[in-house]
């Protein structure tokens, strides 16, 4: 599974390579380099016997964007070797291991009729409710797959009025057996109606079939309406909602209301703030679909420091599962830029977990620091 972005990318690659010369237009090529040495004092995170180790971890990079008349392409890969002081069992080399990236394609994307694919490779949990660790790569982790292939047709005849009517194919590989393998199929309608240089109506509907390995396979239908509304040239209001109605093969039909709105500020400055709440049907890794409630906000500052603040709560209902899972957090990030292809990451987390109905409670926080190296390589034509 963990060569899957490795093949499709180069075949996506080796297409641009063969276009005719004209064709080309611009291209930007991004090495990178990362290293971290960490001690860590529970690798296995076990509440006894604990072991401790150093841990040297090496993240060899690239980043290529490539931008012509007739498509747009990124591909972003990197290869995360782990290398263990002392158990040296828990190495990770191998390339079905090591390997993380995406890749991004949009043929004609300017054009009515165009075609997006997305293919990306990481690293995800498998149970939220089992011990996790950001920096730790192996306990209650597994290898993920996902493509996207999303074919477009956008209709502008009428002034102020854009129709988009498209397929989206959704597949999720997990490389662990534990995982719940899935594909979905889904065709929408959206229709954006300007009324105002600051106001704009949305209509929005969709269906979709899904199915699973393990969870149960349901059909969706989904009806939204909403507007966006530019409040100020640096503050924006969306807002917008509907009803839903999933049905599952054996347990009971649901039939949420799900909505979104969000408050924005600052898009495009050095100072950016949001605030949001979304109502919204997720699918998990290994227990099916569940209905996520999330409020968030943050605040942002980019100049020659960068610092990022988010604070957010999120209630988590399983659809089909006697299950809650409710967790509040906060994430802090600092970048210092030491040279122009060197910086300093410094980030921490902390999150208080409450599991229901168990009511078991958890808490859970860490930090890093890192050395990021980034040099860039471009050719136009």
């Amino acid at each position: 599974m963990a060569y899957r972005i490795v093949i499709r990318s180069m075949l996506v690659v080796a297409l641009l390579l063969t276009a005719a010369l004209d064709c080309w237009g611009s291209t930007e090529v991004h090495p990178g380099l990362y290293a971290r040495e960490e001690y860590n004092d529970n690798i296995f995170l076990t509440s006894h016997d604990k072991k401790s180790d150093f841990i040297t971890t090496f993240n060899p990079s690239i980043r290529l964007d490539n931008d012509t008349r007739y498509w747009t392409f990124s591909l972003n890969f990197g290869l995360y070797f782990l290398k263990y002081a002392r158990f040296s069992q828990e190495d990770e080399t191998a390339l079905k291991d090591v390997s993380r990236g995406a890749a991004d394609l949009q043929i004609l994307p300017d054009r009515p009729f165009s075609l997006a694919v997305h293919d990306d490779e990481s690293r995800v949990y498998i149970d939220n409710r089992l011990p996790q660790v950001q920096a730790n790569q192996f306990v209650n982790k597994t290898n993920l797959n996902h493509l996207i292939v999303n074919p477009t047709y956008r209709f502008t005849g009428i002034q102020g009025l854009t129709a988009i009517i498209g397929y989206k194919f959704d597949k999720l590989a997990y490389q662990s057996s534990l995982g719940d393998d899935s594909e979905s199929h889904t065709g929408y309608l959206d229709l954006k109606r300007e009324i105002s240089p600051r106001l704009a109506l949305l209509l929005k509907g969709a269906y979709e079939n899904y199915q699973a390995t393990y969870s149960e396979d349901f059909r969706r239908e989904d009806l939204g309406v909403g507007f966006t509304y530019q409040l100020t040239p640096l503050l924006m209001f969306t807002a917008e909602g509907g009803p839903t109605r999933l049905d599952f093969r054996t347990s009971p039909d649901q039939r949420p209301i799900l909505w979104h709105t969000s408050l924005d500020y600052g898009a495009g400055g050095p100072v950016t703030m949001g605030v949001s709440y979304a109502e919204t049907v997720l699918v998990s890794v290994d227990q099916g679909a569940y209905l996520r409630r999330e409020a968030k906000a943050s605040w942002s500052y980019h100049d020659q420091l960068t610092y990022q603040v988010v604070l957010v709560h999120q209630l988590d209902k399983y659809l089909t599962e006697l299950r809650k899972d409710e967790s509040n957090g906060i994430v802090a990030t600092v970048l210092v830029p030491l040279t122009t292809a060197l910086a300093l990451r410094v980030s921490g987390n902390y999150a208080r977990l409450t599991f229901r109905p168990q009511e078991e409670k958890d808490k859970r926080y860490g930090g890093s620091s890192a050395l990021e190296y980034r040099i860039r390589v471009s050719r136009d034509r």
